[in-house]
């Protein structure tokens, strides 16, 4: 029999205890990610060697592993509860993050960081499958809302910490620090009186991982991702051409203009629902790009940090709650995991797409512009499919 009895903490509040350990887990885990990510690019460049195509490769065979992990660990969360699911793929993310002192060479990282993927997809599917049933249903924008603030504040956590770190205990005392931080969220995680929702009776079959509802909004994210992937994997790069000799404050004022923006946007959606913050953060990321591209200073890299976070959060956060608005609870956990899945998808095919465009004559203005040019995609998907399915299907 399906289990539907989701801690609600009194009826329409929020601000509980396993709420508020839901988003310590999801920003630490996230941070050890972000920081990873960050020092990914120097230390294959200046430790072993290699080329701009390479740096994408790291990401990208990352996300790869992780779409069937996150499809499986959405389906294991529906089937067997999220408690056990969400501590075992955390688990395996300490380890892989503990290991990278051991990959002293370009194929082993490569091998690493695809193994890493699996506890990467599975566990921040989990935990944002935790994070929606902990949310009240009258409250499902304003609560996503600061759950995928959570995600993005690990900005402001993760890069900083991982180039201060960088600079003083090197790259083997940065991987430390981030399998400190896996282990943290590890530490949260199992303090959470998880919800109670399953369906023992579900079997592993696609329409069992995948939520057809959801294939629409999350092809919106397959475009942003495109664009995002190589934002974050070249920013730290690009950074050197415009004057900036620490990206690190880039990723911190990406982090504060999400956190800045969220409150407001979710209690906008809330009350009138997604297309306006859809909708402007779509053309506000491609303003940041822009924006990138066309002034390269100091100043204008800071400032598009500022701007392409206003936008995004307002945009995907917003696109998570439609996600879970359309699906009984039961479902959540194929929702989350069918738009993160497919979100990975781009995060999959950019690195590596970006990577090869900054090697051309274009360099990375070009990956910068071309992400632009993607979102116009999505725009297009929300006004013609998106927003008429979500009208009609939103519980």
């Amino acid at each position: 029999m399906t289990q539907t009895d989701v801690r609600r903490s009194g009826g329409a509040r929020l601000w509980t205890r396993d709420y508020a350990l839901v988003l310590g887990s999801t920003l630490l885990v996230w941070a050890s990610y972000y920081g990873l990510m960050v020092v990914m690019p120097l230390y294959a460049t200046k430790v072993l060697g290699g080329n701009r195509a390479q740096v994408g490769l790291l990401s990208s065979i990352l996300a790869l592993s992780s779409v069937p992990a996150r499809l499986a660990g959405g389906w294991a969360c529906d089937r067997w509860g999220r408690r056990p699911v969400q501590l075992a793929f955390l688990a395996l993310f300490v380890l892989a993050a503990f290991s990278y002192p051991l990959a002293a060479t370009f194929p082993l990282l490569l091998l690493l960081r695809f193994l890493h993927g699996v506890p990467f997809g599975g566990g921040t599917t989990a935990c944002m499958t935790v994070g929606s049933d902990l949310v009240p249903a009258e409250r499902r924008g304003e609560g996503m809302g600061y759950y995928a603030a959570s995600q993005v504040m690990a900005y402001a956590v993760g890069p900083p910490l991982a180039f201060f770190v960088l600079a003083r205990s090197g790259f083997d005392g940065f991987f430390t620090v981030a399998g400190l931080l896996a282990a943290g969220s590890l530490l949260l995680g199992w303090l959470i009186h998880h919800p109670r929702v399953s369906d023992p009776t579900a079997r592993f079959r696609l329409s069992a991982v995948l939520e057809k509802r959801v294939l629409w909004m999350s092809l919106m994210g397959l475009f942003i991702a495109l664009g995002y992937s190589g934002l974050v994997t070249f920013a730290t790069l690009y950074a050197g051409q415009v004057g900036v000799s620490n990206a690190g404050p880039f990723f911190t004022l990406y982090a504060l203009s999400v956190l800045a923006v969220r409150p407001l946007v979710g209690k906008l959606f809330d009350r009138h629902g997604p297309s306006l913050p859809v909708l402007a953060g779509l053309a506000g990321m491609m303003a940041g790009f822009v924006l990138l591209t066309c002034w390269r200073s100091p100043l204008g890299f800071h400032l598009s940090a500022v701007l392409y976070g206003l936008a995004y959060g307002a945009c995907f956060p917003s696109i998570q709650a439609m996600a879970v608005g359309v699906v009984e609870p039961e479902r959540r956990g194929a929702a989350g995991a069918t738009l993160f899945a497919i979100f990975d998808v781009g995060m999959t095919i950019g690195p590596y797409a970006n990577g090869l465009l900054a090697d051309t004559r274009g360099g990375y203005p070009l990956v910068f512009l071309t992400g632009a040019a993607v979102l116009v995609v999505a725009v297009l998907l929300y006004l013609t499919r998106v927003r008429a399915e979500y009208e009609a299907q939103r519980r």
